[in-house]
């Protein structure tokens, strides 16, 4: 639940998942693709090596799911996003050395 007048800065998603807007509306911002207005009902697809910044118009619930097998929150975080782009490429290069 998002409410309105913030701004949210997502991390950076590692996998590719639906999302559902149920309530409200947002402006977001995609590096590449530029500003987008969500507006309720709304279901989307996130995109591996997404980050958004969200100005939330009107009270806004966003429901993002991700498949795991994990149960801890902070671990399932872990799993599906990082929270810059420097931890991401350190990441990639220790995927592509191994």
């Amino acid at each position: 639940t998002l409410p309105r007048g913030s701004i949210v800065v997502t991390a950076i998603h590692t996998t590719e998942h639906p999302f559902i807007v149920s309530k409200g509306t947002v402006r977001a911002f995609i590096e590449g693709i530029g500003w987008e207005t969500i507006t309720a009902p709304h279901i989307g697809i996130t995109k591996p090596m997404t980050r958004r910044v969200a100005l939330i118009v009107e009270d806004c619930v966003w429901t993002t799911f991700h498949v795991t097998d994990k149960t801890d929150p902070d671990e399932i975080a872990a799993e599906v996003a990082v929270p810059t782009w420097q931890i991401l490429k350190e990441e990639l290069c220790r995927s592509s050395q191994s």
